[in-house]
């Protein structure tokens, strides 16, 4: 996002996913190779689509950046607003509602007759 705040256009997967290979084999990540490839993969994929996501609800006319609501919120605590205080903003997801994912590499399960043993 500190890209985006510079002024930059926002990278693409592919920039992304070459940014992070780069970073997974400098010697001080090397823990980073203990995860599969796919798995980061898929998260930069993700990333990238949830900002385009953004990006085009905001080009659409009668966009409200921010709702009348979140402006009392701030202003009443004294905050100021940021980008991450606008509508449609990508935003963790919840622990309590929503649905769970997570990404596996389908290579290292291993069925026995009784278990499944994720490697």
């Amino acid at each position: 996002m500190d890209h985006f705040c510079e002024g930059h256009k926002i990278q693409t997967d592919s920039a992304l996913r070459k940014e992070f290979t780069v970073l997974r084999h400098a010697e001080e990540n090397k823990w980073l190779q203990d995860v599969s490839n796919n798995v980061t993969k898929q998260a930069i994929k993700d990333l990238c689509i949830a900002y385009k996501n953004f990006f085009r609800k905001q080009k659409q006319p009668g966009y409200i950046k921010y709702t009348s609501k979140k402006i009392a919120h701030c202003n009443r605590i004294g905050k100021s607003l940021t980008v991450y205080d606008m509508n449609g903003h990508p935003k963790f997801r919840s622990k309590k509602n929503g649905d769970f994912r997570f990404y596996q590499d389908n290579v290292k399960i291993q069925f026995t007759e009784t278990h499944v043993k994720l490697v």
